[in-house]
């Protein structure tokens, strides 16, 4: 009757204003858990100068507010027109092994076609073994610094889609993090380059006075002044020529800092 219909509208009423007033609560807790997030990666982005710890970081948090389980890393080969795996976070080792070292040629595709792209390295990746054909995956241009740097993949094997919001999120970290990285990576390189140069400066300085005692030493031979001390002239020149070798040998050593192996020592 007309009294029910009027009581059931009332409760209508206020179970809509309910469910709205709780949408947008669970709405805002979202956006407030997606800034702390956002926060906690710019805070860190800064400070940490190895790449993969930086995405391994990036992977975890993001795992907070997005339904993710695995995510990988391409870096752009353009002489070669393909994309070659550097990283990968969420897998089993056995998933991993097969992974290792995948390359994909795209030269039949637009690097900024987000569908195909997405289609051809999800087709590679299952038809591998990495990753199930049931399961959602995107991937993202990775821009840094202007240019064009690689692929950032990322999913789930719940087939759970992401929110074009999310999405955007993970495009703008990516390429955030890719852009830090290559401008930390250029100052140290820069930084390293203003080192050598002091360096060599410094011992090219040093270089002068054995090359100096060489030359007198020679001239004096050569005008026969020296005979009566050969002996003492060429442990002179032996000498010299050791130094000027091991000045030489400094400044090779500083170029090349990979021929050194660390390990870890007891200092007790």
């Amino acid at each position: 009757n007309a009294e029910d219909l009027k009581l059931i509208s009332t409760f209508a009423s206020q179970a809509a204003i309910a469910i709205d007033d709780a949408y947008n609560f669970e709405q805002s807790r979202k956006k407030i858990a997606q800034l702390s997030v956002l926060y906690q990666i710019a805070s860190r982005l800064s400070t940490l100068d190895d790449f993969e710890e930086l995405s391994g970081f990036i992977f975890e948090q993001l795992k907070k507010i997005m339904p993710l389980d695995f995510s990988f890393w391409f870096d752009w080969d353009e002489r070669n027109q393909k994309i070659r795996l550097s990283l990968m976070q969420g897998l089993e080792k056995a998933s991993r092994d097969k992974a290792s070292g995948l390359e994909i040629p795209i030269l039949d595709l637009d690097i900024f076609d987000r569908e195909r792209l997405c289609e051809k390295i999800k087709k590679r990746l299952s038809d591998e073994g990495v990753i199930p054909q049931k399961s959602f995956f995107c991937s993202f241009p990775i821009l840094a610094e202007g240019a064009f740097h690689g692929i950032l993949c990322a999913g789930n094997f719940r087939e759970l889609p992401l929110s074009r919001e999310e999405e955007e999120i993970i495009s703008i970290v990516g390429s955030q993090a890719a852009s830090i990285y290559e401008r930390q990576r250029a100052i140290l390189n820069a930084t390293r380059l203003l080192t050598m140069g002091n360096m060599m400066s410094e011992i090219t300085h040093d270089l002068k006075k054995p090359l100096t005692n060489l030359k007198g030493v020679i001239q004096l031979l050569k005008e026969g002044k020296g005979e009566k001390k050969k002996e003492e002239l060429l442990e002179i020149l032996d000498r010299e020529i050791q130094r000027a070798s091991e000045l030489v040998r400094e400044l090779v050593d500083f170029s090349n800092p990979g021929k050194y192996q660390t390990e870890k020592k007891s200092i007790l």
